[in-house]
């Protein structure tokens, strides 16, 4: 009984803090990345007490709570805005969401780091697994630099084809077919790859490409957004994690026992874990890494072809 209490309690903390319009005017710090790609895990390093947790907002049926089906509909099944269109609704919407104007829903499956008080916090920290096509336009409109944290395909499709909430995306789900956006455009320059998809990897392959082609074709002196890899993560944790307390100006001292926890989603096995890195990628076998080399090579990724 004390934990549904606890969340019952936060869910009316958390609607008295967005009826008394408390919003954060600090830029907040943005983690974007892929589902598996181990944004969780990265957020839980730079939480600082200070720090308004922002799970997820740009999920379809979260949108669709917010602003209807027709808006969610409209950004896309794989939310997408081309850097230099202009689009009252959805500037207004993430302009709210950037402010910390958008209410966060409280329940039994919320991240623990959500279980606090709002009226303490004076920073927003969002996680967002779906945004990386919208950074383009987000940079434009706003003042921010996001995060990107890329995670090699390899691993990231081992790790979505071992969990239960995978085995209808590329089966049953077509993610491709799924999405009705309003721009089409990006979709329709690589649908020669999309096309072609005849299996689930091929289908969670495209998926993490269309979601990082462009972003890591735009030359680097060029990206308003921080590109991290996490295989650069695993590799030297404590340098790249006081890099980016250091750059987002995030008050945090590096803390090696908390950097080899898994994250708090890894309820299945060690997904988030940085540890999984290797044995992630060794769960394809031989067949499944050509056909995501194949993909990767479709899209002219050549860091993972």
């Amino acid at each position: 009984m004390i934990y549904p209490a606890k969340i019952a309690y936060y869910r009316v903390l958390y609607h008295l803090h967005h009826l008394l319009l408390h919003q954060n005017t600090s830029s907040p710090v943005i983690i974007s990345g892929t589902t598996r790609g181990g944004t969780t895990w990265l957020m839980e390093q730079l939480y600082h007490k200070d720090m308004q947790v922002i799970w997820e907002p740009t999920k379809y049926e979260t949108i669709t709570r917010h602003c209807g089906e027709t808006f969610a509909k409209a950004l896309g099944v794989i939310p997408y805005i081309p850097e230099n269109a202009v689009w009252d609704e959805a500037f207004a919407y993430f302009g709210q969401l950037l402010s910390g104007g958008i209410a966060e829903g409280i329940n039994s499956t919320s991240h623990p780091l959500l279980l606090s008080n709002p009226f303490a916090k004076n920073r927003l920290l969002m996680k967002c697994c779906n945004i990386n096509l919208l950074l383009p336009w987000l940079c434009r409109n706003f003042n921010i630099r996001p995060i990107l944290l890329v995670r090699s395909p390899f691993a990231v499709i081992a790790s979505q084809l071992r969990h239960p909430g995978f085995r209808e995306i590329g089966t049953t789900h077509n993610l491709f077919a799924l999405n009705q956006s309003k721009y089409q455009d990006i979709f329709l320059r690589y649908e020669a790859p999309i096309k072609a998809i005849r299996t689930q990897t091929e289908m969670l392959a495209n998926w993490w490409a269309i979601q990082h082609v462009e972003l890591l074709r735009c030359p680097e002196e060029e990206r308003k957004w921080e590109v991290v890899y996490y295989e650069d993560l695993f590799e030297d944790t404590e340098v790249w994690i006081n890099r980016l307390y250091d750059k987002y100006s995030i008050s945090n001292q590096f803390d090696k026992h908390r950097s080899e926890r898994p994250s708090s989603t890894s309820y299945f096995f060690i997904a988030d874990s940085l540890k999984s890195e290797v044995s992630d990628r060794n769960q394809l076998n031989p067949g499944l890494i050509s056909e995501v080399r194949n993909v990767m090579s479709q899209y002219n990724i050549s860091r993972y072809s």
